[in-house]
């Protein structure tokens, strides 16, 4: 993904998804945590070039649908080892890459996520290149 500002380059490798325990979000103390089941997107981002993005998090760009709807992204501020965020340090140099993860929540009984999007403008559009299918 370039930015528009000619910040930089990075490239973002979605490496796996999985659902978590129901438990786990209750734990975070997260209010609606009831009737939810946490969805794990683990994924890599690479420096490729220009200034470092660690001004910028992929999350800002990163969205994840299950049968066309929108999952919520749920940030956590914690330690949290079931999905840890991890974003640049301050003097990342082209090539560098960090693997993080972003948790996402859906109803129980709702299909799984089967859509992952890294695109600025947050919009679902299924003819995007930056769409990617996950079966």
């Amino acid at each position: 993904m370039t930015r528009a500002d000619g910040a930089g380059t990075m490239r973002l490798t979605v490496t796996g998804i999985e659902a978590g325990d129901p438990a786990q979000l209750a734990a975070t103390g997260y209010e609606d945590a009831e009737g939810r089941v946490p969805y794990y997107v683990r994924f890599t981002v690479e420096h490729v070039d220009g200034r470092s993005p660690n001004s910028v998090t992929a999350l800002e760009y990163l969205s994840v649908w299950a049968g066309g709807t929108p999952l919520d992204h749920l940030s956590i501020f914690e330690p949290f080892a079931s999905c840890q965020e991890v974003l640049f340090p301050v003097d990342a140099a082209p090539g560098a890459i960090i693997e993080s993860c972003a948790t996402y929540t859906a109803e129980q009984g709702a299909p799984p996520p089967d859509t992952v999007m890294f695109d600025n403008d947050d919009t679902y559009e299924s003819a995007d290149a930056g769409q990617i299918t996950w079966q």
